[in-house]
């Protein structure tokens, strides 16, 4: 004769124990376990099966990633639970036993409810496969959105104007070039009352001068250095126009250009 278990790790089993007359209170189920399919990510389908289970109008009971539990008739008390084990997908069927209920209609719950989770499986698998695929897809064009906005973003970065550090190092090239200085080694200042220096200096665009007087350097380069100091490489065409560089007072001396 065929042995029938309870599963002595569920909470009804617990009950059981203490009652004192089991079948009387209806403490009596039996169940049958079931290794459907051997696989290591067994957890991964379990979603799927609940998915196939609420297809087919079951009222699920489930613990992601772990247990899918339903009713498959209340009335032989039958019910379908798929659990996930290390060793694969295990399906209990569980259903009304004791001395009530003959064991040809266990055998035929039983094998009912095998039928119907062997089925349930099947269509998980092809909703998984489904469920992978959209993911895939999803991830594809999460990927393509991406690098469409890196591409957006390199364009701009390639369409606007230098920034401002470039601009910065542009315009300490171009004041080297247009400098004066009335002492040895001294940038332009403002302009002092005129006096003789023979350290008076001033270059233009690379070429250098050699003004008599601090007046003659400010009106060299001075005025024209104040002016761009103020907004930098955008103001050139304004300064060049408002105040550009005036070396007439100074001497043109073609040997010391290697000091601009």
């Amino acid at each position: 004769m065929m042995r029938d278990e309870i599963d002595p790790r569920s909470s009804l089993f617990q009950v059981c124990l203490l009652a004192v007359a089991m079948v009387a209170t209806g403490c009596g189920g039996v169940s049958r376990n079931y290794l459907i399919e051997e696989r290591s990510d067994a957890g991964e389908l379990i979603d799927a099966i609940n998915q196939a289970a609420i297809a087919r109008g079951f009222d699920t009971r489930v613990r992601e990633g772990r247990l899918v539990k339903f009713y498959v008739d209340r009335d032989a008390g039958t019910v379908l639970y798929f659990q996930a084990k290390r060793r694969g997908i295990v399906l209990v069927v569980r259903t009304n036993g004791g001395e009530e209920v003959p064991l040809e209609v266990q055998e035929q719950e039983f094998a009912r409810g095998e039928e119907l989770g062997r089925t349930l499986l099947q269509e998980a698998h092809v909703l998984y496969g489904q469920i992978q695929a959209q993911q895939q897809r999803e991830l594809a064009a999460q990927q393509q959105r991406e690098q469409a906005a890196a591409d957006e973003r390199a364009r701009q970065a390639a369409s606007q104007p230098a920034q401002p550090q470039q601009d910065n190092s542009m315009l300490q090239g171009f004041m080297q070039r247009h400098q004066g200085s009335n002492r040895p080694s001294a940038s332009s200042s403002p302009a002092r009352p005129a006096q003789a220096s023979a350290s008076a200096q001033c270059c233009v665009n690379g070429a250098f001068y050699a003004c008599p007087n601090a007046g003659a350097v400010d009106q060299c380069v001075g005025r024209f250095t104040r002016c761009i100091s103020g907004c930098g490489l955008e103001c050139i065409e304004q300064c060049m126009s408002t105040d550009p560089p005036d070396p007439s007072a100074c001497t043109r001396d073609a040997s010391r250009d290697g000091e601009c």
